[in-house]
């Protein structure tokens, strides 16, 4: 990872040439804006004596579509999947789904191939969560603000990273009392094509 890191910082800063990739009139295709995926192994230990060992899986995946509306400023949609799966030792697993999807906001600064950027997105679904033979979905609304630098390797690609602050609010559509509220901070990381 880190010779990959190396390399593209090397093409990035040997090209000097101004591509113009986030002109007006341009689209942009983000193949993973946000992708991740995790597996966690949590044992809790009291007094020197282990508990029962839960596993977590976490996959996410949020492509990016848009369309450059003048120089640098780009509008579209977003989407969001996520799965978890969790499973405690003695215990049936847990499954949970989230699919969303909402309007964003991406600009570029800057006319070089290094480009910082800032994004931000409003996103409206659905989740569904699985625990045994007990089923619960819910309404989900979030939104995501956040920033990063995008190097392009040539006029048609670039590697993003960056980071962003995120909040997910689900109502459970069978108790509208209820509410499952998550805010944090993320690495992003993937890469975009454009054309």
């Amino acid at each position: 990872m880190k010779k990959l890191l190396m390399i593209v910082a090397v093409m990035a800063f040997v090209s000097t040439a101004s591509f113009a990739q986030t002109e007006k009139g341009k689209m942009i295709v983000s193949g993973a804006s946000d992708l991740s995926y995790s597996s966690v192994k949590e044992t809790p230990e009291q007094n020197g004596r282990e508990g029962e060992s839960t596993k977590y899986k976490n996959f996410n995946i949020s492509p990016t579509l848009g369309y450059f509306v003048m120089d640098n400023l780009a509008v579209g949609l977003m989407f969001d999947y996520t799965s978890q799966k969790e499973k405690e030792e003695g215990s049936e697993e847990g499954k949970y789904n989230t699919f969303m999807f909402g309007p964003m906001v991406r600009y570029y600064f800057g006319t070089t191939n290094i480009k910082p950027y800032v994004h931000a997105d409003v996103m409206f679904g659905s989740s569904k969560s699985e625990q045994g033979n007990t089923e619960t979905k819910y309404k989900s609304t979030g939104w995501d603000l956040g920033g990063g630098v995008a190097f392009f390797l040539n006029e048609y690609v670039s590697i993003d990273m960056g980071l962003k602050y995120g909040s997910l609010t689900e109502k459970n559509k069978d108790n509208s009392e209820y509410k499952y509220k998550t805010k944090g901070l993320a690495f992003t990381g993937g890469f975009s094509i454009f054309f």
